[in-house]
């Protein structure tokens, strides 16, 4: 189990084939589930998500143990839901339940019948698998990831399914890069007030630190100011990770955004007070003269401001 854990979809119809074979009633879920809907792998997979009933537990944990599976302790480990892996990186993620002959669910997890009633095929095998609005309904109403947006954004396109409330930030993080500036910075504005009140938009940090680097300024200030909003939430030290880049910005090629990320730096020198020394040192090198007489007093009025605020902190 040293190895990272990929699913292929050949790994996934060897595993359902080997079940359906030995007449195990098999559903397919997760990101697999979602690719079977569309008839298309769309990105990589970790595991395979699989529901079956719960009768048929012993029979399958007997098929893939002769063939290397093991459990794979979880925190929510329990009879009817748990993960078997083998040591070549192949994790099966199985969820079981048992409904009572009016169809109603009386043990495990929580699938109902119309859960269970889509198709959809992998690598062209036909699979059985939870039918698209229901699959859309099961990724919400939890902390989702990209992945989810992934999934999620994919099947309402597909089936023509107005995409739930829970991803409205992720829309409006790829909101940022639209080429309307206007809908782009009504895009960052919601973002930025949504960092003010928790660690939603923290999740974005990579995506932020990708966007100073964009050949675009508008791009690149937008990913300066969203990492200062965040600072508050930088428990993983992240911004430490790529301080040196974001403070090269106070000197960009563009004024305008020379002086956004200027004005940012307080923010972050409040949230990461080990930055203050760096942040200072970096502001007292710099040199405007490199920009237009129009911007020179501008910005070293917004580089002693900065500097200011930041020594005043204490």
């Amino acid at each position: 189990m040293d190895r990272e854990s990929e699913m292929t979809a050949e790994d996934a119809v060897n595993i359902i084939k080997l079940l359906e074979e030995n007449d195990i009633e098999v559903y397919v879920d997760g990101g697999w589930g979602v690719d079977a809907l569309l008839g298309e792998q769309t990105r990589k997979h970790d595991d395979l998500d699989i529901a079956l009933p719960h009768r048929f537990v012993p029979q399958l944990r007997e098929l893939l143990e002769v063939r290397g599976y093991i459990d794979v302790p979880q925190p929510d480990t329990r009879d009817c839901n748990f993960v078997l892996g083998d040591d070549k990186g192949h994790l099966v993620d199985v969820h079981s339940y048992v409904f009572d002959e009016r169809g109603n669910n009386v043990l495990g997890v929580a699938y109902e019948p119309h859960h269970l009633t889509g198709s959809g095929t992998i690598n062209g095998y036909p699979v059985k698998c939870p039918p698209p609005d229901v699959m859309v309904g099961f990724h919400t109403g939890y902390g989702v990831d990209k992945d989810d947006f992934h999934d999620t954004k994919a099947i309402c396109e597909r089936f023509g399914i107005p995409l739930p409330r829970d991803y409205e930030i992720f829309v409006m993080i790829d909101g940022l890069f639209d080429k309307d500036d206007k809908a782009a910075y009504k895009c960052f504005r919601v973002l930025e007030a949504a960092s003010e009140q928790d660690n939603r938009v923290y999740q974005f940090f990579a995506t932020f630190a990708d966007m100073i680097d964009n050949d675009n300024s508008y791009i690149r200030t937008r990913g300066l100011l969203l990492i200062s909003a965040n600072a508050k939430w930088d428990k993983d030290n992240k911004i430490d990770e790529i301080v040196d880049k974001y403070l090269r910005h106070i000197q960009d090629e563009k004024p305008i955004t020379s002086r956004q990320c200027i004005k940012a730096l307080p923010k972050i020198a409040e949230f990461k007070p080990d930055l203050k020394e760096a942040i200072c040192t970096a502001i007292e090198k710099a040199n405007p003269g490199r920009y237009a007489s129009s911007m020179q007093s501008l910005i070293y009025k917004d580089m002693g401001m900065a500097l200011e605020k930041i020594r005043g902190m204490g």
